[in-house]
């Protein structure tokens, strides 16, 4: 059992018992913090701006399989300190079905065909599949072309969804723009939520100098937590992400880190 006060980690994902070879993890990995205390793995199941969503204990499973040998695998971990540094080390794992037998997946067309993510930031996740289909298809005078679309919400929303502190204070930030607009039709609100993203998450993902996410690092979260905070602070302060921009050391910018790769880690199947 790890020590008391460890970092602990439950990781989930869907897992293809038929394959023997390749790709046997057919969604992405979505991962939960835990604190362990007598033996005890406790979780979050506040849902308040004080809590970070990676605490958050629930999850959603979305899945169109309608296999038997597709199952929900769960795997508990926790961080030791070796010679060369922090390694994150298995305690086990479990399976559990998704379909028992005789029984078919409800088939949804309104979200990805295979996702796991936490409820918190349900909303956020709404708006960028919201913005994936005016962008890619209602607006679009051909939805077969080829022809590039320049939009950072759609390039950079995956990436982003990958950093849970960047996603709590997008969560934070909705929650308290969301008093002031909830009476707004749903056209406006997503107009707020892109001008919000613009302002935080695409300011600062790959272009804020500051450490890479790395769910045991404290020191690197905590310098992460500082650079979030500062463009924060500014942007109440002056409803502009341009002086934390001017003020704040940033990478030069590379065109390539603000378009989406088809053939990169967050890419469809």
């Amino acid at each position: 059992m790890p020590k008391e006060g460890a970092v602990c980690l439950v990781r989930t994902a869907l897992y293809d018992r038929s394959r023997k070879t390749g790709r046997q993890i057919v969604s992405n990995v979505h991962t939960i913090r835990s604190q362990v205390k007598n033996r005890t793995w406790t979780f979050n199941t506040r849902t308040d701006t004080t809590s970070s969503g990676v605490d958050y204990g629930d999850f959603i499973v979305r899945s169109n399989y309608n296999m038997d040998d597709v199952v929900l695998l769960i795997e508990a971990s926790h961080v030791v300190q070796t010679q060369t540094g922090l390694e994150e080390r298995s305690l086990g794992i479990m399976t559990i079905p998704l379909i028992l037998k005789g029984e078919v997946v409800i088939s949804n067309n309104s979200m990805p065909d295979v996702l796991l993510f936490n409820p918190m930031f349900v909303r956020l996740y709404f708006f960028f599949r919201r913005r994936a289909g005016t962008t890619l298809l209602r607006d679009r005078d051909n939805p077969l072309s080829a022809e590039m679309i320049s939009d950072p919400l759609l390039a950079l929303f995956p990436s982003v969804a990958d950093q849970p502190d960047m996603m709590d204070q997008l969560r934070n930030l909705w929650n308290a723009k969301l008093k002031t607009i909830k009476n707004k039709s749903e056209a406006d609100q997503a107009v707020a939520f892109f001008q919000l993203f613009m302002n935080t998450a695409y300011c600062i993902n790959k272009t804020a100098v500051m450490p890479a996410y790395c769910i045991w690092d404290a020191k690197g979260l905590a310098a992460r937590h500082q650079v979030l905070k500062k463009c924060e602070d500014m942007l109440r302060e002056y409803r502009t992400s341009s002086r934390f921009l001017l003020t704040e050391p940033c990478h030069p910018i590379n065109v390539y880190d603000y378009s989406f790769d088809l053939l990169g880690r967050h890419a469809l199947d």
